[in-house]
């Protein structure tokens, strides 16, 4: 998500649609989130510089990791029909009618597949 400003349609077509871009800027988020939760744990195991250089590193290092490998891993894990109906930018619009626009429907269709490929 670092970068420019993000224009009006931008932010609207970012939230109006899930991509795999917007997939991996999420799931960073949560990344993230540990990573700090876990850092203030050991903070006190280390010196001041110490933490101070592997808090700034591991971070920066932890993200350019998370946005070359999640699409990877989510390629791998989910459904090939869930995969190649999503829209890989985070602005691109979505691919056909049966691409999935809200979690909840990501989830349904990741983890319980309807059994003869159609949908109910």
């Amino acid at each position: 998500m670092p970068g420019r400003h993000w224009t009006r349609d931008e932010k609207q077509a970012y939230r109006a649609n899930l991509t795999i871009g917007r997939i991996v800027d999420e799931l960073w988020i949560i990344i993230g989130l540990a990573f700090f939760v876990v850092a203030s744990v050991i903070e006190d195991r280390f010196t001041r510089r110490g933490f101070d250089i592997l808090f700034f590193g591991g971070f920066l290092g932890l993200g350019a990791i998370s946005y070359w490998l999640l699409p990877k891993v989510l390629q791998r894990t989910m459904p090939a029909e869930l995969w190649k109906s999503l829209p890989r930018g985070r602005f691109d619009p979505p691919v056909d009618s049966s691409t999935p626009r809200t979690y909840r429907e990501l989830f349904r269709r990741w983890f319980a597949p309807s059994r003869s490929g159609i949908e109910h």
